[in-house]
């Protein structure tokens, strides 16, 4: 019995190492659309390049959105959504959804894709195969939508009304108002982020700040969080970091999504007209981590054990 609880204990202490040495050797990866340039980069954390031009849809790329490793992109330039493959930049499908005019911001989950069509004042709702578009949204509710964000949990669909300076609040299953004016006197929002705490921060393009609020009531926890001239994409890998894009800047800054603090505001620096940022947050290890890695070390007690009895 002392015998078989050493070997747990043991095993538990393996199996924490194993997780701890995959944890520190994962990183977040971050994808920004090049406008101009039609293309989507992908780079680590640290921000050093994996392939400036990872993927081409050579159609105006703004904004992007991750399920998994499915990467969905919105072209301005054809009115398409197209959908790759996060992992390796293969295109699973560039006219995935093809209606609608001009779609800006969207984003994913639940087994859907939410886009904002500021051509046509329109937040529409697909299924991830691209079917089934259903208006959630739209005309004389909305002024100019570009980015959107979702709240499973509470069923709440944020959008940001870039006419207005409005953030609206709707329900997400049936599009109906909750509180248009949810946050008021923005100047220029564009892009909308969540960070699972409570909390919705806001790009602010012409204003040139994220702002963060109070994402069940509204209020601002801090309307100038961050200064951040020509700020477009924001996005947050889940660990405490939110990146931001500055679209007249060409660059891409790491922050404190606690505090604003700026971890590296040259972060990734020499793009064409950045707009949209999605993040890959670091991957979790898997149980079967530890079972390998046990067997491996059960592998190498077994030679070990074998050559001492050569010997």
């Amino acid at each position: 019995m002392k015998t078989q609880t050493s070997h747990h204990k043991f095993t538990a202490a393996i199996c924490a190492m194993l997780g701890m040495l995959a944890l520190a050797t994962a990183h977040a990866q971050i994808f920004v659309s090049n406008s101009d340039a039609g293309t989507i980069g992908k780079y680590n954390a640290d921000g050093s390049v994996v392939n400036a031009s990872y993927i081409t849809t050579g159609a105006n790329p703004y904004g992007l959105a991750l399920d998994g490793t499915d990467l969905y992109v919105a072209n301005l330039g054809n009115s398409k959504v197209g959908k790759y493959n996060g992992a390796t930049g293969a295109t699973i499908n560039a006219s995935l959804i093809s209606v609608g005019a001009a779609p800006y911001g969207l984003t994913v989950g639940g087994g859907y894709v939410y886009v904002a069509f500021y051509g046509i004042n329109d937040v529409a709702r697909f299924t991830t195969a691209g079917t089934g578009g259903i208006d959630l949204v739209f005309h004389g509710a909305l002024s100019n939508p570009r980015g959107v964000a979702i709240d499973i949990a509470n069923n709440l669909l944020y959008v940001a009304n870039f006419g207005s300076g409005k953030i609206g609040e709707y329900n997400l299953t049936t599009g109906a108002s909750i509180n248009t004016d949810f946050v008021t006197g923005l100047s220029g929002p564009l892009y909308l982020a969540l960070d699972g705490g409570g909390s919705l921060f806001v790009s602010n393009y012409t204003g040139g700040t994220i702002g963060k609020y109070n994402a069940s009531t509204g209020i601002a926890v801090n309307a100038s969080f961050i200064t951040l001239a020509g700020v477009a994409g924001i996005g947050l890998d889940g660990a405490g970091d939110l990146f931001a894009v500055s679209y007249d800047g060409g660059t891409v800054g790491k922050y404190d999504a606690g505090s604003g603090a700026a971890l590296n505001a040259s972060l990734i620096i020499g793009l064409t007209h950045p707009l949209g940022l999605a993040v890959m947050p670091a991957a979790i290890p898997e149980p079967t981590t530890c079972a390998m890695g046990l067997a491996a070390l059960g592998g190498f007690a077994l030679l070990r054990r074998f050559r001492r009895k050569s010997a």
